[in-house]
């Protein structure tokens, strides 16, 4: 790649980031609702697959994949922080954001809203939860804990049954006067 190409693809980045750039306050409300996509736990099955406190990137994450998408997308994230981030008004009539919640109830709201009635809530939310699980398994020590990468196969299923097909070929015979004959051969599995 030349150094020109280079420097477009770069000006290309830095004008959309400049263009679709975030605020701190939409920074601090995505940073609410990603957390809350999986909460910290001390007991139960969850417990060694929570995030421990500043050990996820959300905000990284979230950066990331505005960035490398497309302005449509970027979009999509940038709206789904909002509706999601105001949620408590348009659902519940409540005249705050979701990051004055606690973080209970934050968790019930991204339940109802994985939930919720219209496809777009339901879409957009899905939306962040996929940033929030690219971020948790983006973290090496959350990656560890899951066992992710150190899945065996519990049960070895054969593929179905095996037996012999007949297999087709083409062959020259000089006897017919140069026409092709198929001819039929076994061949193992």
């Amino acid at each position: 790649m030349t150094g020109q190409k280079l420097r477009g693809q770069l000006w290309q980045l830095s004008v959309k980031q400049e263009v679709y750039g975030v605020t701190r306050l939409e920074e601090a409300w995505a940073l609410d609702l990603l957390a809350a996509f999986a909460p910290p736990a001390n007991e139960g099955p969850n417990a060694q697959l929570s995030a421990l406190p500043g050990e996820v990137d959300y905000l990284k994450t979230l950066r990331r994949m505005r960035a490398l998408s497309t302005p449509l997308a970027a979009f999509g994230l940038r709206a789904a922080v909002w509706l999601l981030a105001w949620a408590p008004l348009w659902l519940d009539g409540r005249w705050l954001t979701s990051s004055r919640l606690q973080l209970s109830e934050r968790c019930g709201l991204l339940r109802r809203l994985l939930a919720h009635k219209s496809f777009a809530v339901r879409e957009l939310s899905l939306l962040l939860k996929l940033v929030a699980s690219m971020a948790l398994l983006g973290a090496p020590t959350v990656r560890a804990r899951s066992g992710y990468d150190n899945v065996e196969p519990r049960v070895r299923a054969e593929s179905g049954m095996r037996r012999k097909l007949p297999v087709l070929t083409e062959e020259s015979n000089a006897a017919d006067g140069g026409e092709t004959r198929q001819t039929r051969h076994s061949v193992a599995p």
